[in-house]
């Protein structure tokens, strides 16, 4: 059920590098979407691949986007990775055909805000959820 506590800086960067495509589980429903990040130093600045993706993630937040803070789970390579993310499109858009006007955060263990470089409360108090240590 829980994902590894993996840092941003030193592993988890590098275990989903910019333009790998991933699978997120959100913790409390199960539901599945695919994603892939497509830019991001401070966190994983991310994408649905298709529009069914979009639908789902769009679900998983209650029908509206939101910068609400979610525990997740990141599938890649064989790995499950705790994170958390929000559902809110915004700036930088790579996908075009995803009904997803732009791209949304995935934060991992002491990843930070492009705004100030400071770590995110809700993020980590969600990270640490999907990681079992709340």
């Amino acid at each position: 059920q829980y994902g590894e506590l993996l840092d941003w800086w030193t592993e988890a960067q590098y275990v989903v590098p910019i333009g790998k495509t991933f699978v997120v589980e959100d913790f409390y429903t199960g539901k599945r979407w695919n994603m892939k990040r497509t830019v991001g130093a401070n966190h994983a600045d991310c994408e649905p691949i298709s529009a069914k993706d979009t639908a789902t993630m769009k679900e998983v937040w209650g029908g509206k986007w939101s910068w609400a803070t979610r525990p997740v789970n990141i599938m890649v390579d064989g790995r499950k990775i705790a994170a958390s993310a929000s559902a809110m499109p915004h700036d930088i858009q790579s996908i075009t055909n995803n009904n997803f006007n732009g791209h949304s955060d995935i934060h991992f263990l002491n990843s930070t805000r492009h705004k100030d470089g400071l770590k995110d409360k809700n993020h980590q108090n969600a990270i640490m959820i999907a990681a079992g240590q709340k």
